[in-house]
């Protein structure tokens, strides 16, 4: 089976951070060094079974449902999760929901970072977003804050160190296939400490 571990090394020692069905991916380090956020697909019920032939049938409700070399992602979404790095708490999701979630940047303030945000809209937009690494274990569902206008497609996020600006690889207009990825810069009117 697929699977992941994150694992911390010193010179003398190994921590196991986290483990999980899936692999992790887009490792970031907060800015104190405290936290690390990671990505790592989050499955549904559908996947509650280990028998193929015992699983309910999926619900599909949009047209990106598979990837090549991923399979069905429609019902196993990226999600941003973070762990200390100290290995003293568990790994926590801070992108519960249907929208998948990755290559998270952190804002100077080590309590948000910026994410991109693909909704699986019809108009293929992906998004860059503002989540908060300090939600309540139970939260079931986080909408960000978007720098972005859900009209083109805006990936990789990297902050600036004094967190006001945003550089995204991506495209302002996602109906035209294919077309050149250009360097994006956004505000994030974040320069200063969170409330």
């Amino acid at each position: 089976p697929v699977g992941g571990v994150i694992a911390a090394w010193a010179i003398a020692e190994t921590a196991l951070l986290a483990e999980g069905n899936e692999a992790f991916s887009d490792l970031a380090f907060s800015p104190d060094g405290t936290m690390l956020a990671v990505t790592h697909r989050v499955r549904g019920e559908h996947y509650d079974s280990d028998d193929i032939a015992d699983r309910p049938p999926r619900k599909i409700e949009s047209y990106f449902t598979k990837l090549n070399g991923e399979g069905f992602v429609v019902d196993r979404p990226r999600h941003v999760h973070i762990v200390p790095v100290d290995g003293s708490g568990p790994i926590r999701d801070v992108t519960p929901g249907a929208a998948e979630c990755s290559s998270a940047s952190w804002l100077p303030d080590n309590k948000r970072m910026v994410v991109s945000v693909n909704r699986f809209n019809s108009s293929y937009t992906v998004d860059a977003g503002i989540v908060s690494a300090q939600i309540e274990p139970d939260t079931t569902e986080v909408t960000p804050e978007l720098l972005t206008d859900s009209t083109g497609v805006y990936t990789t996020p990297v902050v600036s160190p004094d967190g006001s600006q945003v550089l995204v690889l991506g495209f302002d207009d996602s109906t035209i296939v294919p077309q050149n990825v250009h360097l994006g810069l956004l505000d994030t009117d974040a320069a200063g400490p969170s409330t």
